[in-house]
């Protein structure tokens, strides 16, 4: 869905540029100026549209509430591979890692079983703070003794 809004963004571009550039050819010839300014507001209104769509990607899977962190942790401990897959979550702690360059981010999921997100050191992710509400993409799982830890990007 995301490469399908970016291109459609890029599309929007260059309708733009082609109206406008078009716009400009035909007031030098004194022509007719309705076909340029469709294009062009064509071009803008895709502009506007994959804008607005780009707030609507829903993520694949959601951790925000207790009962979704349970449901997650049961989807990572059925084996099913997410790896690509979007995840939102509210993050419970953060840890940090400098030596390695990661930050760690606690999911909400069950006390007894939590779930670990670690991405690395960026400007982005030093700046969240407990509560946040974050996307990421995973990149990585692993399991050690019931704990999930998740390697991902932010999104």
């Amino acid at each position: 869905m995301q490469v399908f809004l970016g291109l459609l963004l890029i599309f929007s571009f260059i309708l733009i540029a082609i109206g406008i550039i078009w716009f400009i050819v035909i007031m030098i010839k004194k022509g007719r100026f309705r076909y340029p300014i469709v294009v062009f507001v064509v071009g803008i209104l895709l502009l506007i549209s994959s804008s607005f769509g780009a707030y609507l990607v829903v993520p694949d899977y959601n951790a925000i509430n207790e009962q979704e962190g349970k449901n997650f942790y049961q989807v990572l401990a059925s084996g099913k591979d997410v790896q690509g897959e979007s995840l939102t979550f509210t993050v419970s702690e953060i840890g940090s890692n400098e030596q390695q360059g990661l930050v760690g981010l606690g999911v909400v999921s069950t006390e007894e079983k939590p779930i670990t997100v670690l991405l690395n050191v960026s400007g982005e992710s030093q700046a969240i703070q407990s509560g946040d509400t974050v996307t990421v993409q995973i990149n990585s799982i692993s399991n050690f003794a019931s704990l999930f830890i998740l390697k991902a990007t932010l999104e």
